[in-house]
């Protein structure tokens, strides 16, 4: 079993001027819709602003604004061009440090001694001093990898985790983007769907070899 259990893309920044981030300024720049407001649930603070519209949620505080999906993956990319990529052609004075395009998927197995023994075998080699010392039935390992990719760092996090009572692996793909240009926000969001692409070919390439249908 794979399961895409979260994406989100986040934009970082010195400091984002969050009285401009209101209703109005948002609707009048085409940044979030009126039908997602009024469908939706939203807050504005000094601190933070967030709407939850049908299918993201939108977060921004200080130095860090956050679109999520939890769900309607397929219409991601149009509303990540909207609110990020609008944001940062409406406000292109903001000083952006660094960018992020990140997957969370997991894969589930139903007896927790046989992954533990395939992680053992996947993530340890046997020239590892560690096998001696973590070889019991109860052992869970994972693996940190990163690399250049997209133009970016692209960095993947796996481990064992216990997600609502199951055993399943994690893996958590980010690929981030150090930002001297605002055209770097926008190139990076262009490759969006070539990034989901990667990240669900490694993980099918995990199921396969943990041998889960």
């Amino acid at each position: 079993m794979i399961l895409l259990r979260q994406t989100n893309v986040v934009l970082i920044a010195n400091t984002f001027n969050l009285p401009i981030f209101h209703q109005v300024w948002l609707i009048d720049n085409d940044i979030i819709t009126k039908d997602e407001f009024a469908a939706g649930e939203s807050f504005f603070t000094p601190v933070a602003v967030n709407v939850r519209a049908p299918s993201y949620n939108f977060l921004i505080v200080p130095e860090r604004a956050q679109v999520a999906f939890n769900s309607d993956f397929e219409n991601s990319l149009p509303v990540i061009q909207r609110v990020i990529g609008g944001i940062a052609s409406k406000l292109p004075h903001t000083p952006y440090t660094a960018m992020g395009l990140n997957f969370e998927y997991r894969i589930g197995h139903k007896d927790p001694k046989y992954l533990a023994a395939t992680y053992r075998d996947v993530f340890l080699c046997k020239n590892n001093p560690l096998v001696t010392e973590f070889s019991s039935e109860d052992t869970m390992t994972g693996l940190y990898v990163s690399k250049d990719m997209f133009g970016a760092r692209l960095k993947l996090d796996i481990k064992p985790i216990i997600a609502d009572g199951n055993n399943m692996l994690q893996l958590v793909f980010n690929t981030h983007l150090e930002l001297s240009d605002t055209s770097e926000i926008h190139r990076l969001i262009g490759l969006w769907e070539e990034n989901f692409q990667y990240a669900k070919h490694i993980t099918e390439s995990m199921q396969n070899i943990l041998e889960v249908e």
